[in-house]
């Protein structure tokens, strides 16, 4: 078995002991070299995709351009550390470039049981979920709003929801939008270096 990566405790204040993880599966999104990278960038210790955005499966909208934009995880929410980020999100002004520590800085809407459980999972939210903070109103919808397949289809220029062009080679693209510059999608590779080898020979 491999070493395992370090993995933050309950609270978020300490990592796991090695008897604690060793043999599990674990990821290496905690790892204090990546947190270093993160610093620039969009400033997150992983690659924003459709997996991550998926694991959160949650948006938040710019007060400013009333975008979308994407929540990342590097693990998938449990049902109660869910229930408890729709409550944050409720009430929070989000805009473009703000990171997730500034918008759950305040006190969970949810009730505390007495042992202070839900703001040991507050911390962990704070820590573990993203925005990407390099995004600016003039930006695009994300590549992993529409790949993660969890959201409502809109506009990848301007977030509306209806008068699509029909063109399946691009993003959804409203009429109002037709004159910008066009967003393909990207075109998965249909077979591997076999199958090209084959159709030279034939």
């Amino acid at each position: 078995n491999h070493l395992p990566d370090p993995v933050p405790d309950e609270n978020g204040e300490h990592y796991k002991s090695f008897q604690e993880v060793y043999g599990t599966n674990t990821t290496e999104s905690h790892c204090p070299s990546l947190a270093i990278k993160a610093a620039k960038g969009h400033g997150m210790p992983f690659s924003p995709t459709a997996q991550t955005a998926k694991n959160v499966a949650e948006v938040v909208c710019c007060s400013d351009c009333d975008k979308p934009r994407v929540l990342h995880c590097a693990y998938k929410l449990r049902e109660d550390e869910h229930k408890l980020l729709k409550a944050h999100l409720q009430d929070v002004s989000y805009s473009c470039g703000a990171t997730v520590q500034e918008l759950l800085s305040g006190e969970p809407q949810v009730d505390e049981d007495p042992t202070g459980a839900s703001k040991r999972k507050d911390r962990r939210l704070e820590r573990d979920i993203f925005c990407r903070k390099n995004l600016r109103c003039s930006d695009p919808l994300e590549v992993p709003y529409y790949s993660s397949n969890v959201f409502i289809t809109r506009c990848i220029h301007c977030a509306c929801l209806e008068g699509f062009v029909e063109d399946a080679e691009i993003y959804p693209t409203c009429r109002a939008c037709e004159s910008k510059v066009k967003i393909y999608r990207r075109k998965r590779k249909v077979g591997g270096e076999g199958a090209a080898k084959k159709t030279k020979k034939a």
